[in-house]
């Protein structure tokens, strides 16, 4: 390895740290402005004994867009 290729190496290191370190700021700093988390377990609890917990799906994995 050349001089020059390590320092195109330590050079390409620096930068995916930087870019890690970023997106993990930037993330960081969207948390305040996320709503609160719901109460899963107060909600299952108010209703009746049966209670039901979905998922809604756009498309599936296998067979595409289920529904528009």
């Amino acid at each position: 390895m050349t001089f020059l290729e390590k320092i195109v190496k330590v050079k390409e290191e620096e930068i995916q740290r930087r870019r890690t370190r970023s997106r993990q700021v930037e993330i960081e700093e969207m948390i305040p402005a996320l709503p609160s988390p719901r109460d899963f377990m107060g909600a299952i609890s108010r209703h009746p004994p049966i209670a039901v917990i979905a998922e809604i799906k756009r498309a599936s994995p296998s067979l595409g867009v289920i529904r528009e």
